[in-house]
Parts: C-alpha cells; sequence; structure tokens
C-alpha cells in the first residue's frame, strides 16, 4: 500500500509541476485570422520561457514576462482559403496546435 502511496504522490507532483503552454479559447481549431491587418497571439508559459509562433510560412518567436504571459505579433497576411495550422512552442512544455485556420474577413454580429 505504501508504494502506492509514492506512486500516486511523485505522479501528482510531477504533473503539478509540468510546464504549461496555453492558448486562450480565442484561439481555437477552425477559426479565420482576418486579413491584411496585423494578428496578434498572446498566451501564457513558464515564466521567462522562449515561445515560438508558426503560421503561414511565418515564425515569430518572444520571450514570456515574470508572470508568464507573452505576445506577438504575426505579419499581415492576403486571404486565403487553404487551411493550415497555427502552431505555438516552446522550450519547457509541450507545442501546442489549432488546426482548419483560415485568412479572411472576420464579422462579428450581435
Amino acid at each position: 500500500m505504501k508504494a502506492v502511496y509514492v506512486a500516486l504522490l511523485t505522479f501528482i507532483s510531477t504533473t503539478a509541476f509540468a510546464a504549461q503552454l496555453v492558448l486562450p479559447t480565442v484561439f481555437s481549431d477552425h477559426m479565420v485570422l482576418q486579413r491584411d491587418q496585423t494578428v496578434p497571439v498572446w498566451g501564457t508559459s513558464e515564466p521567462g520561457d522562449t515561445v515560438t509562433v508558426e503560421f503561414a510560412g511565418q515564425k515569430k518567436t518572444t520571450k514570456a514576462d515574470s508572470d508568464g504571459k507573452w505576445s506577438l505579433e504575426l505579419a499581415p497576411m492576403s486571404a486565403s482559403a487553404e487551411p493550415q495550422t497555427l502552431t505555438v512552442s516552446s522550450r519547457l512544455a509541450p507545442s501546442v496546435s489549432r488546426t482548419n485556420v483560415l485568412v479572411g474577413e472576420v464579422w462579428l454580429c450581435s
């Protein structure tokens, strides 16, 4: 029984302290990014972590601040009906991808 407790404690401590790379829910599969304008991308990671965003042939890198917050801007892109993948990676955490991302007109209705 003691071995089970030790294994459980080890599992909990390693998962609790594992580095995470998080994007806000506004970044999702099947999203559309606004064409012909800079596109801000942001999220959180471990403080001081180097974060890289790749999309549509662009590769931009930034560093997370002391609170773990990071942001960068992708250069303006032309409209494209070709689905692409937005990939965010870092040195300390597993990468995060959003698939089937298009560039075009974004309209908000209420």
